[in-house]
């Protein structure tokens, strides 16, 4: 199941869940160096969504000012797009 996942003030980045291990959740974010799942709380978790509704970008969650740089959004796109490929491989 593909997810938008965050953790500790980051913005949210789109991952597939590898494991549930009762309240454990393992995330894996394809295309990743090493491809490891990481742990992550059920709280911390949301259906896939687009945070580039027709291009533009709007964020799940607000990004401080100082941090939302063009890279970022670049990151968080990449990340889109791995998981939407992946899914399209299955």
């Amino acid at each position: 199941m593909a997810v938008n996942a965050t953790k500790r003030g980051m913005p949210y980045y789109a991952g597939i869940i590898d494991l549930v291990n009762g309240h454990d959740i393992y995330v894996k974010f394809p295309g990743e160096h090493g491809d490891r799942p990481y742990l992550y709380e059920r709280s911390d978790l949301r259906p896939f969504t687009t945070q580039f509704p027709n291009g533009k970008f709007k964020p799940l969650k607000a990004i401080p000012a100082h941090k939302n740089s063009q890279y970022l959004r670049r990151k968080i796109r990449n990340y889109e797009q791995n998981v939407i490929n992946f899914l399209n491989l299955m």
